[in-house]
Parts: structure tokens; sequence; C-alpha cells
């Protein structure tokens, strides 16, 4: 297929693919919701999980698997709500929801999924380690790991549902050293980053989650949201696990983030191995998670 500079058909199509999308499972949204109110404990959240028999499949397996180091010792979902606590349920609730509705009907597409989610998973990690960094709250952590796993859930869609035009503008852009998201507005009249907000809109997801989906890109102005700067910056630390050898050279951290970050190259480095040496437990969430 020839890309067409003429991409107002195809904006329509691609948004027309994000409303139609299915909504997250009903479960998913009442957890969100009770997750809101402080009041909300344990066990409000098993009662409402275990009416999806596969989300309470899929929380007990997490809570043993490797990640969390307690194989084959939980058995309940009140003890693996407690272990693993209301913030983490809502991120691997969120997860699930997410990815199981972008569902892969190729191998090349179920190992781009799996890319994908090394690197998202990677992008969520380094975020949580940034934060700490910079002295922000235990909610702005759990926000920015949701934010850095779903950041990119636009670009995992266009691949998933418009594989030939999304390979056609991927060439382009490596043809002519221009970053993938130039290429993406020239000829889908919009961003992953965009087609991600929709996306998050269309699932009714908080307005913080959006804005991190849609922004994490940049480029950012004096005063930008910390979150959004955080989630850029792991993002663009860890696109060498995702994106092939040649693009690396594109990746480019925005100036302002850099200076607000102020990282020393031992900095990086002990991030980048602290990743890395999560990469297989979270390889083994992927399998629970897809």
């Amino acid at each position: 297929m020839t890309l067409s500079i003429d991409n107002r058909y195809l904006r329509k199509t691609i948004e027309k693919a994000v409303r139609d999308l299915p909504a997250l499972p009903a479960v998913v949204n009442r957890v969100l919701i009770e997750l809101e109110k402080p009041s909300t404990g344990a066990a409000v959240l098993e009662r409402l999980i275990s009416t999806d028999q596969a989300l309470t499949m899929k929380v007990l397996r997490v809570v043993n698997s490797a990640y969390y180091g307690l194989p084959g010792q939980v058995s309940s979902l009140g003890q693996a709500i407690v272990i693993l606590g209301q913030q983490q349920i809502r991120n691997l609730l969120l997860s699930v929801g997410a990815i199981s509705n972008l569902q892969p009907r190729t191998a090349r597409q179920r190992e781009t999924l799996r890319e994908f989610w090394k690197h998202s998973f990677s992008t969520a990690t380094v975020t949580q380690t940034l934060v700490k960094m910079k002295g922000l709250s235990a909610k702005d952590q759990e926000v920015a790991f949701v934010g850095g796993l779903l950041h990119d859930i636009g670009r995992l869609f266009l691949f998933v549902n418009f594989t030939e035009v999304y390979d056609d503008l991927l060439a382009y852009a490596s043809e002519r050293d221009i970053v993938v998201e130039e290429a993406e507005a020239m000829f889908l009249g919009m961003t992953h980053g965009e087609v991600g907000e929709e996306m998050a809109r269309t699932w009714r997801l908080p307005e913080v989650l959006c804005n991190l989906i849609a922004h994490h890109e940049g480029p950012f102005q004096a005063g930008a949201d910390p979150l959004e700067m955080i989630v850029h910056y792991a993002d663009n630390l860890t696109k060498y696990l995702y994106y092939p050898p040649e693009t690396h050279h594109l990746v480019k951290v925005d100036p302002l983030v850099q200076d607000w970050l102020a990282l020393s190259e031992e900095d990086v480095e002990s991030i980048k191995r602290s990743v890395e040496e999560r990469m297989n437990e979270a390889l083994d969430l992927f399998g629970i998670a897809a």
C-alpha cells in the first residue's frame, strides 16, 4: 500500500475504530470508581473482582508469579488483594483490561505485542524510580506507573488495526530519517499519543492518565506537569528495548526534561541495569496479562 498525504479519510476511519472499541470489563470500571473512595476496603474489592472469573484467575496468577516472589503461596483472592494492595490491583486491572481489547491476529502481531509489553513495563518501572528521586508522592508513583504501562497504547492500536498502513508509515520515517510521530501526523492526521488519548477517554480513564498518554512525547514548556515529564524520559530511556537499532539516534529527550531531572551518567546506567534485571519477571507478567 502506498501512503497518501490526503489523510482525511484515514483519520476518520481511525477515529471510528477508536469509538467502536469494546468497553473495559464492567468490573474494572466499578473497581476504579470504588478506589476513588477513601473508605474502600479489601472486602469490597474482593466482592467486585470475584464476579469476573477470568480477572480473578489473573489476579491470583500474578500474585503467585516470580515477580512477587510468592510462587504457589497465595490461594485466595482476598489474600491476593491484601498482598498486592489497592493501587497494584488498580494497575493490574487497568493493564489487563486494556491489553485484552487489543488481541493480535497474526504471529507477527503477537511478537509485536510482546515487545510492546517489554517497553511499556520497562517505562513504568523507570517512572517509579524517577518519582522517588524527585520526592513526589506515593500516589504520583502509582499514577506514573500506569501512565508508563499505557503511554503507547495508541501505537499498539494502530499497529494491530491498521498494520499495513503503519508498516508503510514506519518505512517512510526510516527512509527519511524522521521521528515516527512526524510521519504519523503527516499521514494519519494524528499521532499515536492523540489516538491513545481518545482510547483512554473512550474507556473513561481518569483525566490524569488521559493527559499522560496524550503528552508523553512532548514538547514541554516551563511549568509542565512533572508526571508527564517523567513518563517522557522513561519512554525515551527504554525505547532501545522496542525500537530497531538503526532508529536509536532519533530518540531525543526534551532538553527541559533533561535539565529538570539532572541525572548523572551513573544514575542513567544504574536505572538501565535495574530495568534489565526485572525483564524476565516482566515477561512472566506479560504472559498472564495477555
